[in-house]
């Protein structure tokens, strides 16, 4: 069995799941279904199996805390790496692909994101150790998903030959940029998967692909690694040599542009947990639709989704609405316009408000 050293990328602000989301607890750490964080249940399906090594996790300092007590909490363990800010996917990618080509040059990265929600975990297991083994052949994999309606919200992939004999693996066409809604209707029905973000390589491999597209991203990267500092017990990243890294994601940087990216089909039950709406999609609701987690009521309403942390919260008569609050902030929401609080959250900052920032 080829063992895979998983890489948790948890370092994002979750600026769309404000005002519970903040820049000092964003959207990996919260609760928003269960008990545990998103963070957490990624944690625990990685260690539940023999499948992957130690996972490394890659944060901003600001949150090696949280990091720590939450994967103590769920009794497991992690490498974590720190990184001085944030300089995008493709850096963090990067700093992965040195540490652990320093502790084996043929090791195999599986790039998972912290804030996913996934409910075919056994299903999302046996994804890794396919795309594991299409991936010691020089291909880096991406898990692709069956589009369920035409998202304006995420990239999509057109699908080229089969790799190989057997299975669903095929080589990528391209990658697509996020499509408005006519052009999402057009690639669902062409066969299109949306881009789960997920990503399965040899880290050797990337670290080339790296070298001929970004050495402007790989090269300082590589210093900060080497330059890096240990202190109780977690790796921090130099940061002189970090800031210089260009910023820019994992897609543009290599995926878009490569001719090594295969995709595999993976029907595991994927949510990028997006938006406030995918977080209502995803629970339990009422026979009209509804749902409640904290102090609330709703009357008279279809689609509606309520979440309090202690404040009674109240909707009459209205439909597809989600209100979401805190002691210090309420969002009230047209729940087909969830993509745009990150605009909202754009408009606080510009005016200053703290509320973005951090919870009372």
């Amino acid at each position: 069995m080829q063992k895979i050293r998983p890489v948790i990328m948890c370092g994002g602000a979750g600026t769309r799941m404000w005002p519970e989301s903040r820049e000092s607890l964003p959207k990996q750490f919260i609760s928003l279904f269960g008990e545990r964080s998103t963070f957490q249940d990624t944690i625990s399906m990685l260690t539940a199996s023999p499948l992957f090594e130690t996972p490394m996790v890659i944060t901003n300092q600001d949150y090696a805390e949280l990091v720590r007590q939450q994967v103590e909490a769920v009794d497991a363990k992690a490498d974590i790496v720190l990184e001085p800010m944030r300089r995008d996917s493709a850096a963090a990618v990067a700093a992965a692909i040195e540490i652990a080509l320093r502790i084996d040059p043929d090791s195999i990265l599986a790039v998972l994101a912290a804030d996913h929600a996934i409910k075919n975990r056994a299903g999302m297991v046996a994804i890794c150790a396919e795309a594991a083994m299409i991936a010691a052949q020089g291909y880096i994999v991406t898990l692709g998903i069956e589009p369920e309606y035409p998202a304006t919200g995420y990239g999509y992939i057109k699908t080229g030959e089969h790799i190989g004999t057997q299975g669903e693996v095929k080589k990528v066409a391209a990658f697509v940029e996020k499509p408005n809604l006519e052009t999402a209707q057009s690639y669902c029905a062409q066969g299109y998967l949306w881009n789960s973000g997920n990503f399965i390589f040899r880290a050797d491999v990337m670290r080339d692909e790296l070298v001929k597209f970004e050495p402007g991203i790989i090269e300082p990267v590589r210093k900060a690694v080497l330059n890096a500092s240990t202190e109780l017990g977690l790796l921090h990243l130099d940061r002189g040599a970090f800031e210089t890294a260009v910023k820019k994601s994992i897609d543009f940087a290599v995926m878009e542009r490569t001719d090594r990216a295969a995709v595999i089909p993976a029907n595991i039950g994927w949510s990028d947990i997006g938006t406030w709406s995918a977080v209502r999609d995803l629970t339990q609701r009422d026979d009209k639709g509804n749902a409640v987690r904290g102090d609330g009521l709703i009357l008279n309403s279809h689609n509606a989704y309520i979440r309090s942390t202690g404040l009674l919260t109240t909707i009459v008569g209205v439909d597809n609405v989600i209100v979401v609050a805190t002691s210090d902030a309420v969002l009230v929401l047209n729940a087909n316009q969830a993509d745009k609080v990150k605009d909202l959250v754009d408009q606080l900052k510009h005016n200053g408000r703290s509320e973005i920032l951090r919870h009372r």
